[in-house]
């Protein structure tokens, strides 16, 4: 038995759910009609990097035992795009201050991919 039949069962799962969910989040704003088109970009560009870090914890729980490349990828969503979709919907930037750390989470979750 190996750590993919629990570890990588459960993480195969959170990206599938993580990639759902940014389906649902992307189809909420896609909806707002009344946005301005750079709001609509700003939206739409934070939900791409949503499924794009889905992928990486699916890749991730197929690929490797460690857990370093799902926490960044989780993380990086987590500080990067919420504050992003947090601005959109309420026009308050005060989440913004965490995004430089997603961003970083979010390429430190690949090149981690890449070498465990």
């Amino acid at each position: 038995m190996t750590i993919f039949n629990t570890a990588g069962n459960i993480f195969f799962k959170i990206g599938c759910l993580k990639a759902a969910a940014s389906i649902i989040v992307g189809a909420a704003g896609g909806h707002k009609y009344d946005w301005a088109p750079t709001k609509k970009q700003l939206y739409s560009d934070a939900v791409k990097y949503s499924l794009f870090n889905s992928m990486g914890v699916i890749v991730s729980s197929l690929t490797t035992t460690s857990v370093i490349p799902t926490v960044l990828f989780l993380s990086g969503t987590a500080m990067f795009c919420v504050p992003v979709w947090y601005k959109c919907f309420t026009d308050n930037t005060q989440l913004h201050k965490f995004m430089p750390y997603g961003g970083g989470a979010m390429i430190a979750g690949w090149v981690a991919l890449a070498f465990v």
